[in-house]
């Protein structure tokens, strides 16, 4: 045991910190601190923290002592150390006890707590309704709200951050924030999106229910330089949408992915607007790969497929996935034109899946 001790002691304070920083639970960090004056000089500078239902905080004084004495030293650790990265919070128990005043509400900034954060990840924290984040250095942030768990929803999250790349948020009723170097933007649940640009956006994923039809498309809009496109909402309302006008302008899109609600309310123009569309035809020149879930295989169905097929040049892969496919009439002149969709585009793989008792 000396021994160990020893070869520990020999080791820098930066391979040290490093050592303990790959820990990441706080808790861990936390018994580390208590075991000599270093060790917890020492955990003050990590730069990873997990708390994860740390419910020592919990109890009481009186009853735990250890409880007590971890409670100062987390304190100590995000209060007094100004090199966390990292932080990950997740099903924490209890609001916020060992920090006042919550710092997460519109009066603080994780400027204060961590000044160069980098990466932020919150699960299901309680006392968090309208936060309100505003850190220089926050390239990524995680926000999600487990419905099985959380007693409040959270009904707007406002992001001050200068520096993000990357966001995922579930079940948030609102996003007020500055898009101008976002690049990966992930939303589960109805998200009403307050965001005026995402000029540098190259990763859209849309996906669970209660989603406005119209906040989809305005982002779908704001992102010009989109290469990934995943949208799997399910809509309160859905209504007509015209396919060339939606993604005309997706001149970098690679992949696309489209689910079935969405699916339903692409149509092509039709009338005038297919005399104006054969003028000024669509073109996705980058477009590889195309996913599409379908539910109804009417006329409409082939028609979008054929316009997709026609705007991508460089289309290798269609995906349909008809597992879901409503039994109906208009089923045996689905398959029949997917037979011909093949036969048209012989350079593009088409691979469909569906029930057995459709075929």
């Amino acid at each position: 045991m000396m021994g160990a001790m020893g070869s520990f002691d020999v080791l820098p304070d930066s391979i040290a910190c490093l050592i303990l920083s790959k820990l990441e639970s706080a808790q861990m960090v936390a018994q580390c601190a208590m075991v000599c004056h270093r060790w917890k000089t020492l955990a003050r500078l990590v730069d990873t923290l997990t708390f994860e239902s740390f419910k020592l905080l919990e109890k009481k004084l009186d009853k735990n002592r250890n409880a007590s004495c971890l409670e100062t030293i987390v304190t100590q650790m995000l209060l007094k150390t100004h090199g966390i990265r990292i932080l990950k919070i997740s099903y924490h128990p209890v609001v916020w006890p060992w920090i006042p005043n919550d710092y997460f509400s519109e009066d603080r900034t994780l400027v204060e707590l961590a000044p160069i954060l980098e990466d932020l990840k919150l699960n299901s924290c309680k006392g968090l309704r309208t936060p309100h984040f505003t850190a220089l250095k926050l390239t990524s942030l995680e926000f999600a709200n487990d419905m099985d768990v959380a007693t409040t929803p959270i009904t707007m999250v406002t992001v001050n951050a200068p520096s993000l790349v990357s966001v995922s948020l579930s079940h948030v009723e609102e996003l007020v924030m500055n898009g101008f170097t976002l690049q990966n933007l992930a939303l589960l649940w109805h998200v009403r999106p307050n965001i005026r640009e995402l000029p540098v956006l190259e990763s859209l994923h849309i996906s669970g229910e209660s989603w406005a039809l119209d906040c989809v498309t305005h982002l779908i809009r704001l992102g010009t330089n989109l290469r990934s496109l995943r949208i799997d909402a399910f809509f309160e309302r859905k209504y007509p949408i015209q396919l060339q006008s939606l993604l005309r302008h997706l001149q970098e899109l690679v992949s696309i992915h489209i689910g079935a609600d969405f699916f339903e309310c692409l149509q092509t123009a039709g009338g005038a607007g297919a005399a104006f569309m054969r003028m000024h035809a669509m073109v996705l020149p980058r477009l590889e790969n195309i996913m599409v879930v379908i539910s109804c295989g009417n006329n409409n169905c082939i028609s979008v497929l054929v316009s997709l097929l026609k705007c991508a040049p460089a289309l290798r892969i269609l995906r349909i996935d008809a597992e879901n496919l409503r039994k109906s009439m208009d089923n045996v002149m689905f398959f029949s034109n997917l037979l011909g969709l093949q036969r048209d585009y012989p350079q593009v793989k088409v691979s469909l899946a569906c029930p057995q008792t459709l075929l």
